[in-house]
């Protein structure tokens, strides 16, 4: 069991690695999350309140972007700030 979970866990990281990103996904397989670098805190808040980015992209459905926006502002700063501090 645990080494079927670790091949499937394996494959889908590579798969993540080598598939193109696809708009309105910030990963597995969407954007770095260094994308997130270039956004304000203004800009990071308010995608995830709307579900579209800076560029006008709207978030994939399987993002969790409804809930996450639900966060209060401090809660959304503090997942900002280590979103961006990320190397």
């Amino acid at each position: 069991m645990a080494s079927t979970f670790s091949a499937i866990k394996t494959a889908g990281i590579a798969t993540a690695r080598t598939e193109r990103r696809k708009e309105g996904q910030l990963t597995p397989i969407g954007w770095p999350l260094g994308v997130v670098k270039n956004w304000t805190l203004e800009q990071f808040i308010s995608t995830m309140r709307t579900g579209v980015d800076p560029n006008g992209y709207r978030l994939s459905a399987n993002m969790p972007w409804r809930a996450i926006g639900r966060l209060d502002d401090i809660e959304l700063e503090a997942m900002y700030l280590y979103l961006t501090s990320l190397p």
